[in-house]
């Protein structure tokens, strides 16, 4: 008898996924052995594009810090991913313990994984949702209770508009968020890099297949994306040398990510 084909779930489930790699590559665990396998592929022959990964969630994590320190007490964290411990809203509790988190991801594996997470954590609600719909995570943002746009807030758009094309007008999608942000507000965001060369020892193909479906640009096209808000010192820079705890390397050439945080006056 023939073997009975595979269900589409199960098809789905043999190939990698993008967010459960990029979960592999900052050192999560909600990976599948094809994930796995397309992380050490990578990790083998193209090492600088799993440091840069790295260094975009520590320079997020990084960037929570600083702005709970400014007083910051809730946060809509857009594209959020898969659940990889400290969070952000465990890195802005430590600072005051009554902050806010609202997580938004489009990714219906990544809302199971992190709705389960977020169970029983106060300070905390997620909602399905799309980027490429700021208005829709806005209002449902503010029915939920948690956040109040009439007080300053944080919007972390933390490696998510890479994945954006120009053709779908991602000016218009950041400017809707900029605008329903209150004065003293921060947008905190990265972005890979199309104007910072990849070291020659990564591998040129991998490279083209690993980031065959995102949208690197420069660090002027970037920078437009925090409008008329002030960046914060340094500016928008490579995202490890945004505050770093350590002072960064400069023998080894810079990662191709940009980080930057910027306050609305």
């Amino acid at each position: 008898m023939p073997a009975p084909r595979p269900s589409a779930d199960q098809v789905h489930l043999a190939a990698p996924d993008p967010a459960r790699v990029y979960d592999c590559l900052i050192g999560g665990s909600n990976t599948l052995d094809a994930d796995r396998a397309a992380g050490v592929w990578i990790k083998l022959t193209a090492p600088d594009l799993f440091t840069t990964m790295q260094a975009s969630k520590a320079f997020a994590r990084r960037a929570i810090r600083f702005v709970s320190s400014q007083g910051i007490k809730q946060f809509i964290d857009i594209g959020c991913g898969f659940p990889n411990s400290p969070n952000t809203h465990e890195i802005a509790q430590s600072v005051n313990p009554a902050a806010k988190v609202l997580y938004t991801d489009k990714d219906l594996t990544v809302a199971r994984r992190v709705e389960e997470y977020l169970r029983g954590e106060p300070g905390t609600a997620f909602l399905r949702s799309n980027v490429l719909n700021p208005e829709a995570i806005l209002a449902e943002g503010v029915a939920t209770g948690l956040i109040d746009l009439g007080q300053p807030v944080a919007c972390m758009l933390a490696a998510v508009f890479h994945f954006i094309p120009e053709e779908v007008h991602p000016d218009g999608i950041v400017s809707s968020l900029r605008r329903a942000m209150a004065p003293g507000s921060y947008l905190i965001l990265s972005h890979l890099a199309s104007d910072i060369l990849w070291d020659t020892k990564n591998n040129e193909e991998t490279l083209r297949r690993a980031t065959s479906d995102l949208y690197p640009r420069t660090k002027s096209r970037v920078t437009e994306f925090f409008g008329d808000f002030d960046l914060v010192a340094p500016g928008l820079v490579p995202a490890a040398e945004w505050r770093p705890e350590q002072a960064p390397d400069h023998s080894t050439p810079a990662l191709a990510i940009y980080g930057g945080v910027a306050q609305k006056n």
